[in-house]
């Protein structure tokens, strides 16, 4: 089976945190990986490991702004923000869908919406954006 097409359940839900003498230890045993079926998925404890928009194609960040907005050379489907800013959230518009990222951040995710190439800023100074695919 190819790697991008493989479907794994991992016992992250299992695992707990807890707070002993001001440290942080973990409670469970190790992650490990099993087959998984359509119950795993109904219950949200499956994990599709893909390739898709996992290779920086184009940066942009704020010395690339005109007015509140950067223009990539193709439309967005897949984005990685890093709000460098430490004293301000950041909105990310993208495709009509806004993303709030909080100071010192970043955010990787795939993106809905009407596909566009222009992303409107507001609330952060410093930030770095990177169209994958």
């Amino acid at each position: 089976m190819a790697y991008e097409d493989r479907i794994v359940k991992d016992n992250m839900h299992k695992r707990l945190v807890g707070r002993e003498q001001g440290t942080m230890n973990e409670i469970s045993e190790p992650l490990t990986f099993v087959a998984i079926d359509d119950n795993d998925l109904d219950q949200g404890y499956a994990l599709m490991v893909g390739s898709q928009g996992s290779k920086v194609a184009e940066i942009l960040d704020e010395t690339d702004l005109a007015g509140s907005d950067v223009v990539f050379s193709e439309p967005v489907n897949f984005i990685r923000i890093f709000n460098f800013d430490t004293d301000n959230f950041g909105l990310f518009t993208i495709n009509g869908l806004v993303f709030k990222v909080a100071p010192g951040f970043g955010l990787e995710t795939g993106v809905g919406g009407t596909p566009s190439a222009t992303v409107s800023v507001s609330g952060s100074t410093e930030f770095v954006l990177h169209r994958l695919v």
